[in-house]
């Protein structure tokens, strides 16, 4: 977990943790801990929309989602840290879809209103 981050949402009962909704600096993401990445490449932009909440747009869609990174993933205003690197707010880059066990909080939907659904990163 991100430092400073704050936990919007409880852990749900049973064997694997599913999503949870968190804040890291600014930023309200998911945060997915236990997955299966598609191993397929896809590849879009991390924006960081009015809500402050970030978002993925897949390039080849134009369709927006609420981001879930992963559960060493550093969250900020101007991107994703992952492994050291910065996958910054607005350049194209490239990762995998990872689908977590469960589903994401309700409140996560009902806080980030510029999406509909939550789309997992996998970098």
């Amino acid at each position: 977990m991100a430092v400073g981050a704050v936990m919007l949402a409880v852990r749900p009962h049973g064997e694997q943790e599913a999503l949870t909704l968190t804040t890291s600096n600014g930023v309200t993401h998911l945060r997915w801990h236990t997955g299966m990445n598609d191993a397929v490449m896809h590849s879009g932009t991390i924006v960081v929309g009015d809500d402050d909440c970030l978002y993925v747009t897949l390039s080849d869609t134009g369709e927006s989602y609420l981001a879930a990174v992963g559960p060493d993933d550093r969250v900020a205003r101007d991107g994703v840290t992952h492994g050291g690197v910065l996958v910054a707010v607005g350049e194209v880059s490239t990762f995998g879809r990872v689908t977590p066990p469960g589903e994401a909080p309700a409140v996560a939907l009902e806080r980030c209103t510029g999406a509909t659904e939550w789309y997992g990163i996998g970098w």
